[in-house]
């Protein structure tokens, strides 16, 4: 069973098909989607970083063996700098060439852990959502409503060994 999925499991209850995927996706090629441009990468980091609520939370989550999220409210309430955050987030983004079949082997392996978990009708939703994501290809997804009202994210994914640079 996949350790780091069934963490956020438990974490975070109202995970939907689509939260199950950005994970796969996050856990597989971290977040180098998010930064194809450093300005407005950098810009939209501040400007999150600025609305949202100073929170008592952990300050990270890990989602791989070598990736975490990064809790920004966390960052703010241990009064990390945003510079310094932001640049985290940055370095961690490594130049690689994509391979879908990394993510169809993770996948492979969270379906293993969702039929053990599951009620098969759970499992077969899951299933379909998956196959109807699998039509566009292996690609970045959002969070789905559900998730985005019930856990208000706000995070990036980051290289868990560069959290100790905060």
């Amino acid at each position: 069973m996949n350790q780091y999925l069934l963490s956020q499991l438990s974490l975070h209850p109202s995970m939907q098909p689509d939260d199950i995927i950005k994970l796969c996706y996050q856990s597989c090629y971290g977040a180098e989607h998010l930064l194809k441009d450093i300005d407005s990468a950098r810009n939209y980091f501040f400007s999150e970083w600025d609305s949202i609520a100073i929170e008592d939370k952990p300050l990270y989550e890990e989602i791989s063996p070598c990736y975490a999220r990064l809790n920004l409210s966390a960052c703010k309430y241990r009064c990390h700098d945003k510079e310094k955050a932001f640049q985290i987030f940055k370095d961690s983004v490594t130049p690689r060439i994509f391979k879908p079949q990394i993510f169809h082997d993770l996948m492979d392996e969270y379906l293993l852990t969702l039929e053990q978990m599951f009620a098969k009708d759970r499992v077969e939703e899951f299933k379909q959502f998956l196959e109807q994501y699998y039509q566009n290809g292996v690609r970045p997804i959002h969070h789905s409503a559900i998730y985005r009202e019930k856990e208000n994210p706000h995070y990036r994914v980051v290289l868990t060994k560069k959290i100790q640079e905060l």
